[in-house]
């Protein structure tokens, strides 16, 4: 595994996280994370010779634990600054609105990290298909 990679790729997530916790990313969260799914994906392709899927994953799973660290951590600065959600937790009743963003996370996490790894592995076909080799440069 290359870490370096990965703690790169989660820096990107850390930037998001904190960008969601100042309220940047409301409206279009879903659409950013995409992007970046693209560029981790992107980069791994670019930088990782094997197992570009479980760089993915592994990526998309420690982006999903950063962001919801933050989340728990600036909980109150969160909501304040994402009304759509504060809203979100009210409707929702039960277990607490902040241990409910720490427990979520690494789910999420695991999922984006799957979506992640398996554009990277699309991303090396392709890369492999047209170049007839997987090129560092």
């Amino acid at each position: 595994m290359q870490w370096k990679t990965i703690l790169m790729l989660v820096g990107v997530g850390v930037l998001m996280g904190i960008a969601s916790v100042f309220g940047f990313t409301e409206r279009i969260e879903l659409l950013l994370w995409v992007v970046i799914a693209v560029f981790a994906s992107y980069w791994i392709v670019r930088n990782v010779q094997a197992q570009v899927f479980a760089h993915g994953l592994c990526s998309g799973v420690l982006m999903g634990v950063a962001n919801s660290a933050l989340q728990f951590l600036f909980f109150q600065t969160y909501i304040s600054n994402n009304p759509t959600t504060a809203k979100a937790f009210v409707d929702a009743g039960g277990i607490s609105p902040r241990v409910f963003v720490l427990l979520v996370g690494p789910f999420i996490g695991l999922l984006y990290g799957a979506f992640i790894g398996t554009l990277s592995i699309v991303g090396s076909k392709i890369v492999k298909s047209r170049f007839g080799s997987h090129s560092n440069s």
